[in-house]
């Protein structure tokens, strides 16, 4: 769904903050054809440190890439899962989904997900009176506080 998408412009704002604190971090970004373009809004972010696999990759490779991992950033899709049965450390924004449902076997505590009135709706289509609040009011900040522990975690 459209509507479970953590917005482009955060996820660029938390590729400059992770790329900042980390001089050894790169990234894949991973996706489908639809997703060329939003890769490369993601490559702009930090271009020497960015490597677009959006629709080159088959599902064995997008494994693999997701195994040789350190954590995972992600929307509510199936990489999470693929890279929580893999036991890869996952950080997943929640919008309109019940991450009881839903979310990364066995890493629900790195569920970011917003309280909001209609949250969670199981909607593909959002009716709230601020569209997307579920998923705006993730802050790159709190991700990226998620991700640095991770990551730092893995270091020692």
């Amino acid at each position: 769904w459209l509507n479970k998408r953590w917005p482009m412009e955060h996820f660029s704002t938390l590729v400059k903050l992770l790329a900042a604190q980390f001089a050894d971090v790169h990234f894949a970004i991973l996706g489908g054809d639809d997703d060329k373009s939003l890769g490369e809004t993601l490559v702009a972010a930090a271009p020497n440190r960015c490597l677009n696999l959006s629709g080159q990759t088959s599902l064995l490779e997008m494994v693999e890439w997701l195994r040789l991992s350190e954590v995972l950033v992600t929307n509510d899709t199936g990489p999470m899962h693929v890279a929580a049965a893999l036991g890869k450390p996952v950080v997943a924004m929640f919008g309109p989904t019940e991450p009881h449902r839903t979310g990364p076997f066995g890493q629900l505590e790195r569920v970011l997900q917003h309280p909001l009135p209609c949250a969670p709706c199981m909607s593909s289509r959002c009716n709230y009176v601020k569209p997307l609040e579920c998923l705006n009011a993730i802050s790159p900040a709190e991700v990226f506080e998620r991700t640095r522990r991770i990551l730092e975690e893995a270091k020692s």
